[in-house]
């Protein structure tokens, strides 16, 4: 038999280490709910997404997505931080826009699943929550007027 003090407070750090996961959850639910396309959803809806969803740390001047490139069809939301999406054009690069906190970045390939139309840079050290595309698939084949939002 373990002695009470100690069963006492592995029983706090187990109580602990919950309310950490649970804290984690209830963040990513909030930054996801900042986005016009994830706010058209229902809590029901944004758990079983948040589940899936892994958080990435990007450092300033990596690119986070590379132009041409047909790996992943997943998409974005910026938790935290700046992005900028560029596009090459001969031997220059044009920038198209910049993502902040909520925006969704990735968009083009995961609708159409041509390779990816421009690069996105980190300006700054960011991060974002990776939307896991099969989960988007799916909630996109539900709920009513989301793939247009995407688009």
């Amino acid at each position: 038999r373990y002695p009470s003090a100690y069963v006492s407070s592995q029983g706090e750090a187990l109580k602990e280490a919950q309310r950490r996961a649970n804290d984690t959850i209830v963040q990513k639910l909030l930054m996801m709910r900042k986005s016009r396309i994830l706010a058209m959803l229902d809590i029901k809806a944004i758990k079983f997404l948040a589940e899936g969803c892994k958080r990435l740390n990007v450092r300033t001047g990596v690119v986070l997505l590379k132009q041409g490139d047909e790996g992943t069809r997943d998409m974005y939301a910026v938790v935290s931080g700046e992005f900028k999406t560029v596009q090459r054009v001969g031997f220059a690069h044009k920038e198209l826009a910049r993502q902040h906190l909520g925006d969704v970045i990735g968009e083009v390939r995961f609708l159409t699943g041509a390779p990816r139309s421009a690069s996105v840079v980190a300006c700054q050290n960011s991060s974002v929550a990776v939307l896991d595309e099969g989960k988007l698939t799916m909630l996109c084949d539900t709920v009513p007027g989301l793939k247009e939002e995407v688009a």
